[in-house]
């Protein structure tokens, strides 16, 4: 497997790597099938759980909860099996920023396994205020990307939904950048020329629809 976290993250506990190959021979993620293990991610500062690292967007039902089968993962703090990978691929090459663990969380859902989260393994998140990119520019990217997983994966009209959500998202986030919500249009309305759809099948489109996912924006 690879255990992955951020640079600017680490493990609350020192046995955490034993965990993860525990939870991997354990009944819950074998019994499951899960490829893909989630971890709880705080923020160092406050010791608060970070919501937008939390796999689940329904945040208050889920929050407490120790364990749950989830319809994505966070690049934050997670384990994917080698299986998993040699399965269904690496992450897409062409997203520069934002909206990876979607392409490659609905591939590896695609070939039957599952996405796991338990709350026992903990990753503390010194977050840069910062970011890594200008803003505007990552928001365009997010929504870009996220525009492109729903038209490769989803229903045509998840796409057409999240394009416009995500265009008032960014809108909303810049302040009101009109030049660059123009530029993220632009990239949106070339998606259908430039890219190939490959939709999740009947059994995928169910483990979705079971653990409450959020696939119109």
């Amino acid at each position: 497997m690879l255990v992955t976290i951020d640079d600017d993250a680490w493990f609350r506990d020192d046995t955490a790597l034993q965990l993860i190959a525990d939870a991997f021979e354990g009944p819950y993620l074998r019994e499951n099938h899960a490829g893909i293990l989630c971890f709880k991610v705080l923020y160092a500062s406050t010791g608060q759980m970070q919501v937008n690292a939390f796999p689940q967007k329904q945040f208050e039902k889920y929050k407490n909860k120790p364990r749950f089968l989830a319809p994505y993962f966070i690049g934050a703090g997670h384990a994917i099996l080698k299986e998993a990978y040699d399965k269904a691929g690496l992450y897409p090459e062409d997203f520069f920023y934002g909206m990876e663990e979607y392409d490659l969380a609905y591939r590896v859902i695609e070939k039957g396994f599952t996405i796991a989260y338990l709350s026992d393994i903990v990753v503390m998140h010194n977050e840069s205020p910062l970011g890594r990119t200008p803003h505007a520019d990552k928001m365009r990217m997010l929504w870009v990307n996220k525009a492109k997983v729903a038209f490769r994966y989803l229903p045509k009209s998840c796409f057409y939904t999240t394009a416009i959500m995500w265009s008032l998202e960014y809108l909303k986030k810049t302040k009101w950048d009109w030049k660059g919500w123009g530029e993220g249009w632009k990239s949106v309305f070339s998606i259908p020329g430039n890219e190939k759809r490959t939709p999740l099948g009947a059994a995928a489109r169910a483990y979705l629809r079971g653990t409450e996912a959020r696939l119109w924006y």
